[in-house]
């Protein structure tokens, strides 16, 4: 395979997927939403599952910046860099935990819901950029693979 051997195609594989990643947590999160609203979850839980998934979110959004750097991808690591500070504002500050007691505050819920799509639609259009340049740097790999 071509594009195995391309340690600039493994890089974008890489970023790409922890980017689906964090589109798949994000949605995770909408569905607890709607399970809450929906009087599926009770408030217990749902806080428990929302403060175990906000540091994983931490996690996978540093190894894709991290994949960012090693790949020489500079551009796009300044243009991801004020949403990571916006996540470890978020982190340091203790804004991010989720108390049972809140939660069936409307203004709890506002932010919650926007916060949740502000990360989809975020992660959405990353989704595309990433792809366009794993395609691009596979076709590139058989390129320099054929000459």
């Amino acid at each position: 395979m071509v594009f195995l051997s391309s340690w600039d195609a493994w890089a974008k594989l890489i970023t790409f997927v922890c980017n689906v990643s964090q589109i798949l947590l994000q949605s995770w999160k909408q569905l607890k939403v709607a399970e809450l609203e929906g009087d599926f979850l009770n408030p217990t839980d749902f806080a428990r599952d929302m403060n175990r998934i906000y540091p994983m979110e931490l996690m996978v959004l540093g190894a894709s910046m991290l994949w960012l750097m090693l790949d020489w991808q500079w551009v796009l690591l300044l243009l991801n860099v004020p949403y990571l500070a916006y996540q470890l504002s978020n982190y340091t500050a203790g804004k991010w935990r989720v108390d049972a007691s809140r939660v069936f505050h409307a203004d709890f819920k506002s932010s919650i819901k926007k916060s949740i799509l502000l990360g989809i639609f975020y992660h959405a259009a990353w989704f595309v950029v990433y792809l366009t340049m794993l395609i691009l740097s596979i076709i590139n790999a058989s390129k320099m693979k054929a000459k």
